[in-house]
């Protein structure tokens, strides 16, 4: 589903022929809407398992930073899994409980809902194979924050569709979400050229259109 996990597994298990088609999404589903924003508050979202390796304490931390900054800011945070009382915890620790609302897991018609109400989304995983939520959230035009891990480079077009930042630089994270976050200017351009791109490169009719070239080329070795 993505060039890097082609290049991860054909280095650790050799295997050859290999073929890349990237992660769609149903942009029947995932649409733009800003029907339901409110413009005097600002909201970050989150969604993933609730897992150590997609690392949502990184995004508390950051968002208790970031209210000093926005003190209308509200984070959102979609999933469920092993962490959620940690979770739970560290908002509690940095006394921003109050701002922090855990949504469960959420199907898909809700979690487009969640993702037209916010105004950036965010994911700081350890890993991600492609990273299909940047995609969805991008599809329901707002601007996406990716770490530079895995296929998520594959999934953000980086400083067009939102931006890619590096774990290993907390002062980076912190700055490109507050950019975000302080320009709706700049919001509204990521978050348009990102449902842009996932309507042109990443629906199902480009799934499939893959998949028969794929195919087509098998048959053409078959007859051969």
């Amino acid at each position: 589903i993505s060039q890097n996990l082609k290049e991860k597994l054909e280095q650790s298990i050799k295997m050859p022929h290999l073929r890349v088609i990237l992660n769609c999404i149903d942009n029947s589903v995932f649409t733009f809407s800003e029907q339901d924003k409110n413009d005097n508050i600002l909201k970050l979202t989150t969604a993933s398992r609730l897992i150590p390796a997609k690392n949502t304490i990184s995004v508390i931390k950051l968002f208790a930073k970031l209210r000093k900054d926005f003190p209308n800011l509200y984070l959102n945070i979609a999933g469920t899994g092993s962490e959620l009382e940690k979770l739970k915890n560290e908002t509690d620790n940095l006394q921003v409980s109050s701002f922090v609302n855990f949504r469960g897991m959420l199907n898909a018609e809700d979690l487009c809902k969640l993702y037209q109400q916010s105004d950036v989304f965010i994911l700081l995983s350890f890993y991600e194979s492609f990273g299909l939520v940047y995609l969805e959230a991008n599809a329901c035009g707002i601007p996406v924050i990716g770490s530079n891990v895995g296929g998520t480079k594959e999934a953000i077009d980086d400083g067009v569709t939102g931006f890619v930042v590096s774990l290993d630089n907390e002062n980076e994270i912190y700055e490109k979400t507050k950019l975000l976050l302080g320009d709706k200017a700049l919001r509204d351009k990521m978050g348009q050229a990102g449902k842009k791109r996932v309507d042109e490169n990443f629906n199902f009719i480009n799934l499939g259109k893959n998949f028969e070239k794929i195919l087509n080329k098998l048959d053409k070795k078959d007859t051969e």
